[in-house]
């Protein structure tokens, strides 16, 4: 990605530009929109890790190596805001940030995949990355104990991952690496793999942390290890749970620090004891670009402001959009990033001209509300929709989770007040139902 580029003066352009993506903290496209979720979460959490005890002092117990989670809606930017804690600490820490639904199966993954997964990365990144290969025998302890414990069972399975891995990569690299593209497989033999696995939790973690101390006694002696598991949010809150909830004893044995990204609706409905009784929490809210006493469609600072910044940093706003369409383009985002990079790229698919003009705006609502009624009224959730327009809060029925879920209600700053996302007041049934509600 262009570090520098310079703000889109066509629709081809801007359209392009409006990629939803994570940034790089030095990118020019990045606005810290801290000052509109109410306040400077990255730094709060650049302190925890810094101000941590030192494990090389002897000190023993789970703070010398915090597990923190970080927590916030899909498509608010926290791959980003990792990405900027990254930079900020990078003095201290040599981070191995890993999407885990790239390197684990997209819908289930247990413990002992995670575990591999986190010692398949740290391998790689310090081969690859740093440039300080680690001792090939910490990772080939790991394969030794795999075939041990499933008695090599899957070894025509992984003839056939292996025939289209790297051969250059170290031989218990590309063992592991095979292991896990046959587990991203929902078969058979993952689950016959991850029955044995499980077992024995204990040892693999004993296994990953001698490798994680090789991968720490390759930095400078100022320098730690930090591990950043993204794309937790992308799984049912059931699945992180037996991970991250009934692994906590097992995520906190291990002698790295971490950063963990748990879907939000799994700590507002835990589904076993709360994680946030185990784990440090930081929560990351949808900036507010209105105040909980304004009426939707009210546009104030610093939100509005920040997100109107957002975009003229990816486009020449006076060259793309007509007059009073930013505006317009905020209130309907309701301050959700992702929504409002997604709104931008549809109003330019339906412009016919060269600017982007209040009617393509209106035609890129129409399309979006094409399926978002139907989705609305068959979920059978419009009354909680009305209730929460009408409390800026969530009620007692575990049904309101499928609404942060959605993106169809949005929690905002530290007032902890909750709006219903714009495009989803404009469904009819929903406007119905809170005007009956008002004129009642």
């Amino acid at each position: 990605m262009e570090r520098n580029p310079s703000p889109a003066t066509d629709l081809v352009g801007a359209y392009r530009a409006c990629s939803p993506q994570p940034l790089p903290p030095d990118h020019a496209w990045y606005v810290d929109l801290g000052p509109a979720r109410e306040g400077d979460l990255r730094g709060v959490m650049e302190r925890r890790f810094r101000s941590k005890p030192s494990p090389v002092a002897g000190v023993a117990g789970q703070e010398a190596w915090p597990k923190v989670l970080f927590v916030g809606m899909r498509g608010t930017g926290k791959s980003t805001e990792l990405n900027a804690l990254a930079a900020r600490l990078r003095d201290a820490f040599e981070v191995v940030r890993i999407e885990v639904d790239d390197r684990l199966n997209a819908t289930d993954f247990d413990l002992s995949e995670l575990l591999l997964a986190i010692a398949v990365e740290v391998e790689r990144h310090f081969r690859e990355v740093v440039n300080r290969p680690l001792d090939e025998a910490y990772l080939g302890a790991i394969q030794s104990w795999f075939t041990t414990v499933t008695h090599e069972e899957v070894r025509e399975r992984l003839a056939v991952v292996q025939a289209g891995m790297d051969r250059d990569l170290p031989p218990a690299a590309g063992f592991l690496g095979s292991v896990l593209g046959m587990l991203k497989v929902s078969s058979a033999e993952r689950e016959k793999v991850v029955s044995a696995l499980r077992r024995f939790p204990g040892d693999l973690v004993k296994l990953c942390n001698r490798l994680l101390d090789e991968a720490g006694g390759r930095l400078e002696p100022e320098r730690e290890l930090l591990i950043m598991l993204d794309n937790l949010d992308r799984y049912e809150p059931a699945v992180v749970d037996r991970a991250l909830g009934g692994g906590a004893d097992h995520i906190h044995g291990l002698r790295v620090s971490m950063v963990l990204t748990p879907p939000v609706d799994l700590l507002l409905r835990p589904v076993g004891p709360p994680l946030s009784s185990v784990y440090a929490t930081e929560v990351m809210h949808v900036p507010a670009i209105r105040r909980p006493s304004e009426a939707p469609g009210t546009l104030s600072d610093p939100g509005a402001a920040l997100l109107r910044e957002l975009l003229a940093r990816r486009i020449d706003l006076a060259r793309v959009f007509e007059d009073g369409v930013v505006d317009e383009l905020l209130r309907f985002s309701g301050g959700h990033p992702r929504l409002l990079l997604d709104l931008v790229r549809e109003a330019i698919l339906r412009t016919g001209g060269d600017r982007v003009g209040l009617d393509a705006v209106d035609a890129a609502v129409r399309a979006q509300l094409t399926l978002l009624r139907d989705q609305v009224n068959l979920s059978g959730l419009v009354p909680l929709l009305a209730e929460v327009h009408r409390t800026r809060q969530l009620g007692h029925d575990q049904r309101y989770l499928r609404l942060l879920f959605n993106r169809w209600v949005f929690k905002h700053d530290g007032h902890d007040w909750y709006a219903v996302n714009p495009l989803v007041l404009r469904v009819p049934e929903v406007a119905d139902a809170i005007a009956r509600h008002d004129g009642a």
